[in-house]
């Protein structure tokens, strides 16, 4: 799987395309045969911008 897993979530809500979401809380657990989307890191310092942009 290739979209991200922001894309995906938003994508099963039915988020209109352009608009995006702070956060998720995810509630529960995922059935058993679910697929999981591939996870991918990522570092505040890059999304944090403290006195200033970079």
């Amino acid at each position: 799987m290739n979209k991200k897993e922001h894309d995906v979530v938003l994508d099963a809500l039915g988020v209109p395309r352009g608009w995006m979401t702070p956060c998720f809380i995810g509630v529960g657990h995922p059935k058993e045969d679910e697929a999981v989307p591939e996870q991918y890191d990522s570092s505040p310092e890059g999304h944090i911008h403290m006195g200033g942009w970079r």
